[in-house]
């Protein structure tokens, strides 16, 4: 008898208990869930963690407890596979008229089905599910072993304690001054300013918000006063880690958690429970938590006041604040409209969002950052206001039933990242995912404090056949995914260099049938066609490009070269105003449409009719020697100007008549910009020189002393008429300016080496000789500072210093020069030493 009573070693709970946390510890430590490996073993030990439960629960006589919660998670699982159906043509369109619409533009004509699923992106969706599945295993695990006060605890204190490790961590590399992660792994994308496993700063920061939470509600309820203090100090440390990753909104709502600590401590004194009373008195609980959070701001300030401080600053008036990620919402709502009644696929909003993307199309969005419109957009209304209501109900119930201070901490700490996904996309990946549903398991267990949880219970059979399906839909997903869009990219990238046009056509065609809403596949295999096969097969490739993305500079560009091909140059000069439009470098793209440019026309078809590219395009045009054409560009953006402003514009035209020497043009135009706000010294640099040309020296001397006695810091108006006193062989009035303008002389080594410059048209050479030493010291990698000091050396008649001027000018300027010093150093070296004996 005694031995059949003994406990066994291990047990099937342990065996549960082990998968979870080795599978919370994996997520965190897997660079926070963003490499694409780290998806196997999160579906392996979450699966694993929910058949050992299963047989636990057998050998109790238990039925499997799901929690309501969990079906925020298995809906979206069951979502993700509705998604993925191939439907035929017709509900297609009805369910997502915009999947219907690429693949009959897109896939149909290049031989695919008119039939298939909802999502734009099936791979990404797979793994989602993926995702889903193992997250809705480990939430009944936990929900199901969370059936005590002490084992909630324990889940609590698993998920501070990792969250403390990750903290400590990377102040030791902070301290250290390391800059890779431990020791060996840099990090390449992404430069982190505290190195942890989290490339990416805003999600180390919802993870400690999270940990530091629960850490402090632990130290609050700690049984003695040794616990409380090293709950206290591993919240410190976390909180001081979160305060370096320098996350504007992790530091916002982390502080934001706080408070609501100190409030729930407020409002749960008088009901403090015996299992968790405190050696001082409950009374006292709000004072302890207002110590601690206040200890642990204090530390933060101490350490990293400066550096929070100034990252805060970036985003300090709503004005900031509209200028960052909230402007972009109203384009992602108008996108998540299209896709209303199913949405675009979980995952697929990478690849969704280009062709309704309005603003920054430079950049590529992989996610929404705000919780509710990346579901709004990849699974749509419907299924996101059910997840709405869903959780506002768990937290109406679990707010009803809330009596624990440790509880509180819980769902305060999940508010807080919930918060703070509204401004990013922590959720999105399993590092911080996976820690938020052990505390969802934790804080919706089967029995919560004595109460009866809300959910409901399955015999063992189909709680076996749940697990099973919850294996097999993951093992599924994760081997049928294939490769993602951007690994696709890059191999046919790659396979662009390499592989002969008909091979190349049919592994495009291989991924664009996996990634049929992936612009960048047609417009590779596109530009490829253009290069070297059909432009008429280019061009038609290009066109899906765009239609997925209509801001596409490459494929605008692209198509511009098939349409110079087939002899199209209107519509060439089009489509590369498009780029431009677009984002493409202006000028490259103007430099390459220009020979297409013959008439008027041509010319109103390039120009975007937007002010800010006159300027450039006319100055363009001016270095390509047409004038005529800046002068059209010119006059039709003047035309639009309105009678105030772009004054720009006026500069330009005179620069313009100033090259063409219609004096009398330039000081009228340089009036006019005056007139509209123009910098008064740019404005009397090209009056003056148009008074020089018409042979009124004075008068532009006078114009530019009257610039400069207005603008006295401005020291490029000041050196140019100190240049002009010089070509008018008026060195003193040049050296009397310098002395008025030294006091504002910023450029040291400019100021003496017009000052030299002075001395030396006045033959005072050895004072010239003073001024150019001195820049030298400032300066000496400057090369023609070291040759107006072998001029003035030779004009010493000191021929082997200035032969050695020579060299040095030779040396910093580099091979360029060569030809010119050797010539110098001949005439210096021909020119006999002169004797000391009489």
């Amino acid at each position: 008898m005694a031995l059949s009573s003994r406990r066994p070693v291990y047990s099937w709970r342990t065996v549960a208990q082990a998968a979870v946390l080795g599978n919370l510890s994996f997520a965190v430590l897997a660079w926070g869930g963003a490499v694409p490996w780290s998806l196997p073993p999160l579906v392996g030990l979450s699966c694993l963690g929910l058949f050992a439960l299963l047989l636990d629960q057998r050998r109790r006589e238990r039925r499997l407890f799901i929690p309501t919660v969990s079906l925020l998670l298995g809906g979206a699982a069951v979502l993700c596979l509705i998604q993925l159906l191939p439907l035929p043509a017709f509900l297609l369109k009805l369910l997502s008229p915009h999947a219907a619409e690429l693949r009959e533009f897109a896939l149909v004509p290049l031989g695919f089905s008119r039939h298939g699923p909802v999502s734009l992106d099936p791979p990404a969706t797979l793994r989602e599910l993926a995702k889903h599945v193992s997250y809705f295993a480990v939430l009944l695990t936990v929900s199901n072993m969370s059936d005590t006060g002490h084992a909630i605890r324990r889940w609590f204190a698993a998920v501070a304690l990792l969250g403390s490790f990750i903290a400590v961590a990377g102040l030791t590399h902070s301290l250290l001054n390391i800059s890779e992660l431990w020791g060996h792994f840099p990090f390449i994308h992404a430069q982190p300013p505290i190195i942890t496993p989290f490339g990416n700063p805003n999600h180390l920061a919802a993870l400690l918000t999270l940990t530091a939470t629960l850490a402090l509600g632990l130290a609050l309820t700690a049984t003695d006063r040794q616990w409380m203090a090293v709950w206290g100090l591993l919240y410190a440390g976390s909180g001081l880690a979160l305060l370096l990753s320098l996350s504007r909104g992790g530091i916002v709502f982390f502080a934001a958690g706080q408070l609501g600590m100190v409030l729930a401590s407020l409002a749960l004194r008088k009901g403090a429970r015996a299992s968790e009373h405190l050696a001082q008195p409950a009374r006292l609980k709000p004072l302890m938590a207002a110590g601690i959070v206040a200890a642990m701001v204090a530390l933060g300030a101490y350490v990293s006041y400066e550096p929070v401080t100034t990252e805060l600053a970036t985003a300090n008036t709503v004005e900031k604040i509209q200028h960052t990620k909230v402007e972009l919402w109203p384009m992602m709502l108008e996108a998540s409209a299209k896709f209303w009644p199913l949405g675009m696929g979980r995952g697929a909003f990478e690849l969704g969002l280009p062709r309704y993307q309005t603003l920054y199309a430079a950049m590529t969005f992989t996610h929404a950052e705000n919780i509710i419109l990346q579901l709004l957009a990849e699974f749509g209304l419907l299924a996101t206001l059910g997840m709405v209501a869903v959780g506002l109900m768990a937290l109406v119930h679990r707010l009803r039933l809330l009596s624990s201070l440790l509880d509180a901490a819980a769902l305060i700490a999940l508010c807080a990242v919930f918060l703070h996904e509204l401004f990013d996309f922590a959720w999105e990946l399993s590092g911080c995912a996976v820690a938020s549903v052990v505390v969802l398991g934790a804080l919706f267990g089967r029995n919560l404090r004595g109460e009866e949880g809300l959910g409901f219970r399955w015999r063992n059979n189909a709680a076996f056949l749940l697990a099973g399906a919850c294996l097999c839909v993951g093992t599924l997903a994760v081997l049928s995914a294939g490769p993602q869009a951007r690994e696709a990219e890059e191999r046919l990238a790659a396979a662009v260099e390499v592989l002969p046009l008909p091979a190349l056509r049919h592994l495009a065609l291989e991924e664009i049938h996996a990634h049929p809403a992936d612009y960048q596949l047609y417009a590779m295999v596109g530009a490829a066609e253009v290069i070297s096969g059909d432009p008429r097969d280019g061009l038609a490739f290009l066109e899906r490009a765009l239609f997925l993305k209509p801001q596409n500079p490459s494929a605008h560009r692209a198509a511009a070269w098939a349409l110079r091909r087939l002899g199209r140059g209107g519509q060439a000069i089009l489509e590369y105003r498009l780029a431009v439009e677009s984002g493409a470098p202006a000028e490259s793209v103007w430099q390459e449409a220009l020979p297409l440019v013959r008439t008027e026309d041509d010319l109103q078809r390039l120009w975007n009719e937007r002010m800010e590219d006159a300027e450039p395009l006319a100055r363009l045009l001016m270095g390509s020697k047409r004038e005529a054409d800046a002068r059209k560009i010119l006059a039709w953006a003047k035309a639009d100007a309105g009678a105030t402003g772009h004054a720009n514009l006026w500069l330009m035209e005179a620069e313009l008549e100033q090259q063409l020497g219609n004096s009398k043009a330039v000081i009228s135009q340089a009036d006019e910009a005056r007139r509209r706000g123009a910098p008064s010294t740019r404005v009397a640099s090209l009056t003056a020189d148009a008074l020089r040309q018409l042979g009124e020296p004075e008068k532009a001397f006078a114009t530019l002393e009257a610039a400069v006695a207005q603008n006295p810091e401005d020291m490029d108006a000041a050196f140019a008429l100190v240049a002009s006193y010089l070509s008018e062989h008026k060195p003193a009035r040049a050296r009397e300016l310098l002395a008025r303008i030294k006091p504002y002389a910023r450029d040291r080594v400019r100021y003496l080496q017009i000052e030299g410059a002075t001395f030396q048209a006045e033959k005072r050479l050895n004072r010239a000789l003073e001024s150019y030493e001195t820049a030298l010291r400032l300066a000496p990698e400057r090369s023609d500072l070291h040759y107006a000091l072998a001029s003035i050396f030779e004009a010493l008649h000191r021929n082997a210093d200035a032969a050695a001027a020579v060299r040095a000018g030779l040396q910093a300027e580099g091979p360029t020069g060569k030809s010119a010093a050797d010539a110098w150093l001949s005439r210096l070296e021909a020119v006999p030493v002169p004797s000391d004996n009489p």
